[in-house]
């Protein structure tokens, strides 16, 4: 069971508040009973009745403090596939609530598309690798920012990953998206946005694969790209790689060693990504990382710079110069 799930984050998230609820009140209601009950004891000790009812009360609170510990030791046993601890302790209204009220379809449909964005000598894939490098908050060779509970709908407070929320919130959580600031894909995906699709399929990787096959008007299957290939002589920069496994597979954008270093100039990065590897384990923010080659096949795709948009594109202009 993933976490990185709409329907499952709400589930986890009112029953982790539930519980909570349920953790106080019990408490209170029991230790009451045990007090009333013992109360009534002392002054008649010899009602077998009153007698019974206080080892019941009694049996109640040390049930309801030690069936937990129980669950919970079950629950580790299983959590390595299942998560549903770490799912249970990190939930927030965060992973439930969009950052933006998503809009009306009529709005949708009213709203043209700002093609600018492939004029002025500047191709729409080369806006892709911009954007990507600009909102990056770091480049190899050093580490990702981590979100410390693995749990990656949550903004860690860090000014170099300002920008990058601006537009994450703007093109992921304005169509009422969950908005996973730590994901591959909508990381990925809220550059693609921003930039040349509005409408690019954000739910995961086979989604994102699975639209990018459908809408050949307005992406090209560059190649397949075998495992072990070089990225560097068969991509360009804005070239948008997605792969999808039974793990989960990975999307990311290439965004070449010469784009990144103009505003990192020590790094040896080429691959703007980030990283989920479930609750409990990692939620790596975006980084460029030096990626030569990778064990697995990806599919390279280039956005053809025409095609039928739904959704408006926003002002990217105060990210990139």
């Amino acid at each position: 069971m993933d976490c990185y799930n709409k329907i499952l984050s709400i589930v986890f998230y009112y029953a982790k508040n539930i519980l909570l609820l349920l953790n106080i009140i019990v408490p209170i209601i029991l230790i009451i009973s045990l007090v009333f009950n013992l109360f009534l004891l002392v002054k008649d000790p010899e009602d077998k009745k009153l007698k019974k009812k206080v080892k019941n009360s009694f049996l109640s609170v040390l049930y309801f403090f030690f069936i937990p510990l129980f669950i919970n030791a079950l629950l580790a046993l299983i959590d390595t596939n299942f998560n549903i601890t770490s799912c249970l302790k990190n939930a927030t209204k965060v992973s439930v609530t969009p950052t933006y009220k998503a809009i009306s379809e009529q709005e949708k449909k009213s709203i043209i598309p700002d093609m600018s964005y492939y004029e002025n000598g500047k191709s729409g894939y080369e806006k892709i690798a911009d954007l990507a490098v600009a909102l990056s908050p770091t480049a190899s060779p050093e580490a990702h920012l981590r979100e410390p509970n693995a749990y990656p709908w949550n903004k860690i407070n860090d000014w170099r990953l300002f920008n990058f929320y601006d537009v994450m919130d703007a093109t992921i959580g304005k169509y009422g998206d969950n908005n996973a600031y730590a994901s591959c894909v909508q990381a990925a995906g809220g550059i693609i946005r921003a930039t040349v699709d509005p409408d690019i399929a954000v739910g995961g990787p086979s989604s994102m694969l699975r639209y990018l096959q459908q809408n050949t008007d307005k992406w090209k299957l560059v190649k397949v790209v075998p495992g072990g290939t070089k990225f560097d002589s068969v991509c360009k920069p804005g070239d948008l790689l997605v792969t999808a496994t039974k793990s989960g597979g990975h999307a990311m954008i290439y965004v070449g060693h010469k784009k990144t270093k103009s505003k990192f100039p020590n790094s040896d990065g080429n691959m703007f990504q980030a990283a989920y590897g479930g609750s409990g384990t990692y939620a790596l923010y975006p980084s460029i990382d030096n990626v030569s080659s990778e064990g697995r096949t990806f599919s390279l795709f280039r956005p053809t710079g025409s095609g039928n948009f739904k959704h408006p594109f926003i002002n990217i202009d105060k990210y990139v110069k």
